[in-house]
């Protein structure tokens, strides 16, 4: 128990108090210092006061016994890797005080299921949720603008999400291998989808791309394999390589007027892609973008058949050029 005389705790204090089972923070501390409760594995609670102002960086880092903790309305911060690897930790409120969570801050809280992130949140750190593999449920605030990289990486359990108004970029990886994961909505305000986003998203069904987004970076919906039906906005400036490679449920696609480049490999092993609306405004089409699409029979070109010959393509499209070309579509 520290009491209300103790104003701040230091670093690393209690680093690795194997046996340290239970803490009562005084109304005096205003500050816990980094590593402070780090690898204390038999910590099963732990009460903050509401005179501490942040969570810093490794707090209560790999705390395997901890289950529980109230942050206070106090808190501003979460720091980089506050509860990393708190294996045990089921559940935590976040207050509407907390303006940023750092990277890495609930990075392998496999008993994590679910989490209310406040609007007052701006930022999500890298890989802040990675490897949450039980989380189930995620409410995103109206105050967080980007979704980081990594930020849910490996969330196996995360079935559905809604990203608000508020966001206007998705980060590297940031849904990568969320495997049940079977929609999602992207608001407006997004405009651009980086690279391996959906990778391994392998329930997601269906996907709208809103006109607002400008570009899809690689392999953003690689592996996809229940991907079904994909809406490309009228935004969009290129499709970028392995964009939707192993997309093996994908039948039929059409790609706005906006598109200019479609890259290499981007529909690689897209093994049920049966035809493709292509518009003029292409002028070129990479290396391998359509190897293994087996049923590919027939593209539709909104162009003639001189524009066509005219686009850049590269001759390692076998299947594309094998296919029927309908000139002059309408849509």
């Amino acid at each position: 128990e520290i009491p209300d005389s103790v104003t701040s705790i230091g670093n690393e204090v209690f680093y690795c108090c194997t046996s340290l089972g239970s803490v009562t923070i005084g109304n005096g501390v205003t500050s816990i210092g980094d590593l402070v409760f780090h690898g204390c594995t038999s910590l099963r609670s732990i009460v903050i006061s509401d005179s501490v102002t942040s969570i810093s960086s490794e707090a209560f880092s790999f705390c395997t016994s901890l289950r529980s903790i109230e942050i206070p309305d106090s808190v501003t911060s979460i720091g980089n890797s506050a509860f990393h690897g708190c294996s045990s930790l089921n559940s935590i409120e976040i207050p509407n005080s907390v303006t940023s969570i750092g990277k890495d801050a609930f990075t392998g809280c496999s008993s994590l299921k679910s989490i209310e992130i406040p609007d007052s949140v701006i930022s999500i750190g890298k890989c802040a949720f990675y490897e949450c593999t039980s989380l189930n449920s995620v409410t995103i605030g109206k105050g967080v603008t980007s979704i980081s990289d990594l930020a849910f990486l490996g969330c196996t359990s995360l079935s559905t999400i809604e990203i608000p108004d508020s966001v206007t970029s998705i980060g590297n990886s940031a849904f990568y291998n969320c495997t049940s994961l079977r929609s999602i909505v992207i608001p407006n305000s997004v405009t651009s989808i980086d690279s391996s986003a959906f990778s391994g998203c392998l329930s997601l069904k269906s996907i709208e791309i809103p006109d607002s987004v400008i570009s899809i970076g690689k392999y953003a919906f690689s592996g996809c394999s229940s991907l079904s039906s994909v809406t490309i906005g009228k935004g969009v400036t290129s499709i970028s390589d392995f964009a939707f490679k192993g997309c093996t449920s994908l039948s039929t696609i059409v790609i706005p007027d906006s598109v200019t480049s479609i890259g290499r490999y981007v529909f690689w092993n897209c093994t049920s892609l049966s035809s493709i609306v292509i518009p003029n405004s292409v002028t070129s089409i990479g290396e391998f973008a359509f190897l293994g699409c087996s049923s590919l029979s027939d593209v539709y070109y909104i162009g003639s058949k001189e524009q066509w010959n005219a686009i850049s393509i590269d001759s390692n499209n076998v299947e594309l050029k094998s296919a029927t070309i309908h000139y002059n579509y309408i849509g």
